[in-house]
C-alpha cells in the first residue's frame, strides 16, 4: 500500500538534494567566474596606471617568453602572484593616428592585431575579446605624447590585453569536476532519498497498524451490542399481540445494549477529539 508513496518521498528527496547540488556548483563555478575576471582587471588596471604615471618599466622590462613554465603555478608572496599576471600581459602600442607602433612581447599576428578594437567598450572599463579562439581582456590606455617610444616613433595609445588561457583553462577543469562530482551525487542521492523515504514512512505505518487494530476492536465491540439488539427486535416482531410488560425482559436488554452501544460511540468520539487535540482537560483538585 505504501509503495507508491515511498517511491513518491524518494523521488521528490532525489529532486531536492539533486536541486541543492545544481545551485551549489553553479554558485561555485559563477563565484569562481567571477573572482577570476575580477583579478585580470585589477592587474590591467593597475598595469594602466603605471603607465598613466609614467613608469614604462612595465613594457620595456616585460618577459618576451609568454607564459611561465608548466608546473610553475604555485607562488606564495604576493610579488610571485603579481609576476605571474604580469606574464600573461600583453601590449599593442599606437601612434596618434592609431597605427601599429609595435607589440610587447610579440605573440600577435598582424591579422589578429587588425582585429583589435580601436577605443574598448564603455570606455575606461575592460572588455573581453576573442581571437582565434584566443579570449582576452582589453584595456586601452591614452599616454601623453613623447612618453612611451619604440624605434623612435611616438606612442599616444597602449591597448593592454590580459590572455586568459590559463584561467579559462581551470574553468574548464573546475566545471568538469563539478558535473562528475554532481553526477555522483545524483546517485547518492537516490539513495539518500530512499533511506530518507523509509524512516519517514516508520510513524505513517505504525499510525496506520494502529488505526486499523482500532477500526478492527471498535468494530468487534459494536458487532456485540448490534448483534443483541437484532436478535431481541425479531424476537419482538415474533409476538405481536404482546404487551409491553409481557416482553418486558427484552426490552429492558434494548435499553442496556443500547447504552452501552451509545457509551462505545462516545469513547470513540472522545478518542477522535483526542487525536486531533479538540479535548480539552479541566483539570481541578478532588478530595480522595
Amino acid at each position: 500500500m505504501f509503495r507508491k508513496t515511498r517511491l513518491r518521498l524518494v523521488l521528490l528527496n532525489s529532486i531536492a538534494f539533486f536541486c541543492l547540488l545544481l545551485v551549489f556548483g553553479t554558485v561555485l563555478y559563477f563565484f569562481t567566474q567571477h573572482r577570476l575576471c575580477r583579478q585580470e582587471d585589477e592587474t590591467l588596471l593597475q598595469t594602466a596606471q603605471q603607465i598613466e604615471a609614467g613608469d614604462v618599466d612595465a613594457i620595456d622590462e616585460h618577459p618576451h617568453g609568454g607564459h611561465p613554465p608548466d608546473g610553475d603555478h604555485d607562488h606564495d608572496g604576493p610579488d610571485e602572484r603579481n609576476e605571474l599576471q604580469q606574464s600573461h600581459i600583453m601590449y599593442v602600442l599606437r601612434d596618434a593616428s592609431g597605427k601599429l607602433v609595435g607589440q610587447v612581447p610579440k605573440r600577435l599576428t598582424s591579422d589578429e592585431i587588425a582585429r583589435l578594437p580601436a577605443k574598448q567598450s564603455p570606455a575606461n572599463c575592460p572588455s573581453t575579446i576573442r581571437l582565434n579562439q584566443m579570449s582576452f581582456r582589453l584595456y586601452t590606455v591614452d599616454v601623453p605624447a613623447g612618453l612611451v617610444t619604440q624605434d623612435g616613433a611616438s606612442v599616444r595609445e597602449v591597448q593592454i590585453l590580459y590572455d586568459r588561457a590559463d584561467d579559462e583553462q581551470y574553468l574548464r577543469s573546475l566545471l568538469t569536476v563539478i558535473e562528475i562530482t554532481t553526477a555522483i551525487c545524483a546517485g547518492l542521492s537516490v539513495v539518500a532519498g530512499l533511506y530518507l523515504a523509509n524512516r519517514a514512512l516508520i510513524p505513517i505505518q505504525s499510525s496506520w497498524n494502529k488505526q486499523q487494530q482500532f477500526v478492527a476492536d471498535a468494530s468487534h465491540e459494536l458487532r456485540t451490542p448490534l448483534t443483541v439488539l437484532q436478535m431481541h427486535l425479531e424476537r419482538l416482531f415474533r409476538h405481536p399481540s404482546h404487551t409491553i410488560e409481557q416482553e418486558g425482559e427484552s426490552i429492558l436488554r434494548l435499553v442496556k445494549e443500547t447504552t452501552r452501544m451509545r457509551r462505545l460511540v462516545s469513547d470513540l468520539l472522545t478518542l477522535a477529539r483526542g487525536d486531533s487535540n479538540q479535548v480539552q482537560l479541566m483539570m481541578k483538585p478532588v478530595r480522595i
